[in-house]
């Protein structure tokens, strides 16, 4: 019954707009578990990944994955206890298992749907995996910090097949004494963004960078952002070409942890910075897209409470809202949008009663929320679909930087077109389309969008 009380405890207090309704929580009684990371699975459930120990002493600390029902109902659990330490990112690959990345031990785990385990890589010189994430070839990108001498760490890149072999790896150096902390990597035009925080050997000497690279990893430019005690944990493309990057900052002007937020260009000039010095919002952990253009934020308070927030596609807050009573551990938070665009969340109680998962529905409509601000893409762009892999159906986003005639069909891997998704004239800006693959076999498909006499396309997985 102690779960019960912790939901009944649950309180959310509002902070500007019209949010979403919450739909269900669910508190998982694991005193000793914490989860970092979550996924919906093709079925409308959810499989989260975290770390966990058995008992004392924590060295047994090891690798712990949770499955839910779409209603967050657990359905089973696993633990992998010779890991050494927890997962802290998840991809599902192709044949509908699962890629884990494995803080601090250099190591990815394989795994089959079940999350049964099928195999384990480890890749020399990784010190710490922090982030996971697929590439448009249907490859996998690995971001952490790598050993470059003794107590001398740089960011790392390494790229590895579906089955974990390694493509390649680059290591980026900083110029000076510092060391890379942590790096997560996002997609971005032709190439990566990887982000994260180094750090000197004076207490204030921790900063946030940037390092744009193309398609094979080699660097384009980095750049530091910050002054002060500064950390950037995560940030995402914009429609524009440019980035938003988010974590936490301290400086003379305010001499406490606030949350921070920085607009670039595409060439890592900033255009504004927004720091929450005037609320009790301490560090924005975790952004992922949304399909209108916008984002959803994940976060922590001063009061170690878990912060969400939607921005529309120029980073303003259109909401937010602060779950009173969870006392949650500030750098454990996760959210994605679910396939019937709402969303769900995951965070942890720094009072060792285990992680806490909330599911939020779709956006208030039609008049509750601010409209995002219009964007004019600056290139033709086909979004990766979400879902995918998929079951039947998914969603297709398309930027057109002019107006004009536009195709959107779908192939088999043969080249036949199974389905025309769009044909005709389209406005400019951003375009989302559903593709239905009731009829169709699960397998491989392309999408292809063609306009202006450009075109781009991306890889779909059907799973049945």
């Amino acid at each position: 019954m102690r779960w019960l009380i912790g939901i009944c405890c649950l309180l959310f207090v509002s902070m500007s707009f019209a949010q979403p309704a919450i739909e269900w929580t669910r508190e998982i009684n694991r005193w000793n578990g914490w989860l970092y990371c979550i996924h919906q699975t093709s079925d409308g459930g959810y499989i989260l990944g975290g770390n966990t120990f058995p008992g004392w002493p924590r060295s047994h600390e090891g690798a712990w994955i949770v499955r839910l029902s779409d209603s967050g109902d657990s359905l089973w659990s696993r633990m992998y206890s010779d890991t050494g330490y927890g997962i802290r990112g998840v991809v599902e690959t192709l044949d509908g298992g699962y890629l884990w990345g494995v803080y601090f031990h250099s190591t990815v785990l394989k795994t089959n749907a079940a999350a049964e385990f099928q195999q384990e890589m480890a890749y020399q010189g990784f010190n710490r995996e922090w982030d996971i994430s697929p590439t448009r070839d249907g490859n996998y990108l690995l971001a952490g910090t790598i050993t470059l001498g003794e107590w001398h760490w740089g960011a790392g890149l390494l790229k590895v097949t579906p089955n974990g072999d390694s493509l390649w790896c680059r290591e980026y150096r900083f110029p000076d004494s510092t060391v890379a902390d942590s790096a997560t990597v996002v997609p971005a035009d032709d190439g990566y963004l990887i982000i994260g925080t180094r750090w000197g050997w004076t207490s204030d000497s921790i900063s946030g960078f940037v390092i744009r690279t193309d398609a094979n990893g080699d660097s384009l430019w980095s750049r530091q952002y910050g002054n002060g005690l500064c950390a950037l944990n995560t940030g995402q493309p914009m429609a524009d070409g440019g980035f938003l990057l988010a974590g936490a900052q301290q400086d003379s002007a305010v001499p406490y942890m606030h949350a921070w937020l920085i607009r670039l260009r595409a060439n890592g000039d900033t255009v504004w910075t927004r720091e929450w010095t005037d609320s009790q919002v301490s560090e924005i952990i975790r952004m992922r897209p949304t399909r209108d253009g916008g984002f959803i934020v994940a976060g922590a308070t001063t009061g170690y409470q878990l912060w969400l927030a939607k921005l529309d596609a120029e980073g303003e807050i259109v909401w937010d809202r602060t779950m009173v009573g969870t006392n949650v551990d500030t750098n454990c938070a996760d959210v994605i949008q679910t396939a019937d665009s709402g969303y769900a969340a995951v965070t942890n109680n720094a009072g060792w009663r285990g992680p806490i998962i909330i599911k939020l529905g779709p956006d208030p409509r039609p008049n509750a929320v601010r409209r995002p601000t219009a964007v004019t893409p600056q290139r033709l762009r086909l979004h990766s679909n979400y879902p995918n892999p998929f079951n039947s159906r998914t969603t297709i986003t398309f930027d057109l930087p002019v107006a004009g005639h536009a195709t959107l069909a779908v192939f088999d891997i043969t080249g036949r077109c199974v389905g025309t998704l769009s044909n005709g004239t389209y406005h400019s800006g951003p375009h989302t389309v559903s593709f239905d693959g009731t009829s169709l076999a699960s397998g491989i498909y392309f999408c292809r969008l063609e306009a202006n006499g450009s075109s781009e396309r991306i890889k779909m997985v059907l799973l049945k």
